[in-house]
């Protein structure tokens, strides 16, 4: 387990069932980049960083926020 943590779309589906399947695609397409911060090098890391991100976002369903008088989409930013 070199990288740490692996993760899967069973995986993130079954912790976070009604996450937008694009929330959960890009943490499975992206994980290198948790594996390069080293946040998912135990379980215990990669559990308070989704547990920090699960409630900052309501549950991954805040796809809007509010900038220079106008909406647009914000992406999820992993700050463990």
């Amino acid at each position: 387990m070199a990288d740490g943590i692996r993760l899967s779309q069973a995986t993130m589906r079954a912790v976070f069932p009604n996450a937008p399947e694009t929330i959960t695609n890009a943490f499975v397409d992206k994980q290198g980049v948790l594996s390069t911060v080293g946040l998912n090098k135990t379980r215990q890391r990669l559990a308070y960083c989704f547990a920090n991100l699960h409630a900052e976002t309501g549950g991954f369903t805040i796809k809007r926020g509010r900038r220079r008088g106008g909406w647009r989409y914000v992406g999820i930013m992993c700050l463990c």
